[in-house]
């Protein structure tokens, strides 16, 4: 199954993170206005922003 990079989206211009997804889920991510922190990151999601899903590698929240 096809992949790609996505970066984390954390609001640090810092973070190098980044996992490899399968293209639908990065889409799915994208399509519902998710975005995606890379566990590991330092900086994490911004105050107050949803966790939607944990998953492996990663996490996506949505902008509260």
């Amino acid at each position: 199954m096809p992949t790609t990079s996505v970066y984390c989206d954390c609001k640090s211009f810092d973070c190098a993170k980044s996992i490899e997804l399968t293209i639908s889920v990065a889409l799915e991510i994208t399509q519902k206005g998710y975005y995606v922190i890379v566990d590991g990151c330092r900086h994490g999601p911004a105050k107050g922003d949803k966790l939607i899903e944990k998953r492996d590698g990663y996490a996506f929240y949505q902008e509260s």
